[in-house]
């Protein structure tokens, strides 16, 4: 929604290329924040309103999650995030793509496929984590 101090406008020709680079960006750091386990350096780039469903169906507030990321319940060792398709709408940003995770839970190592669908807010000069939504992927 627009308002005065944030309108509502369609990115300046070219500017999706930067909307692009400036999401890249911020999912690969919210990704080396995940694992490093790191619940501070992610909730800065994280909106207070996330809502975050992860692959399994277990749907995680900002505060679920960087429990989770913290507890050292679940611990990630790789997570390659390829976004597949960038669209800027207005104060929002939405992604899809698909993303491979090897993580340990319970002491079980793990390899998950997944697609996601992601929602960010800001501008290219720094967007936050809105909405994360994952689902199994075809392991082809």
């Amino acid at each position: 929604m627009a308002t005065p101090d944030r309108p509502e406008t369609a990115p300046a020709a070219g500017g999706a290329a930067v909307v692009r680079e400036a999401i890249e960006a911020a999912e690969a750091e919210r990704l080396r924040r995940m694992i490093a386990g790191d619940p501070h350096g992610l909730a800065a780039l994280c909106d207070p309103r996330l809502d975050y469903v992860h692959s399994t169906g277990r749907r995680d507030t900002l505060a679920g999650l960087l429990a989770l990321v913290g507890s050292g319940v679940v611990t990630y060792s790789a997570i390659e995030h390829r976004l597949e398709r960038v669209e800027p709408l207005g104060g929002t940003v939405w992604a899809t793509g698909t993303m491979l995770i090897d993580l340990v839970k319970g002491g079980q190592a793990r390899r998950l496929r997944t697609r996601t669908t992601t929602l960010w807010t800001g501008d290219d000069g720094g967007y936050r984590l809105l909405a994360f939504h994952a689902t199994s992927a075809p392991t082809a």
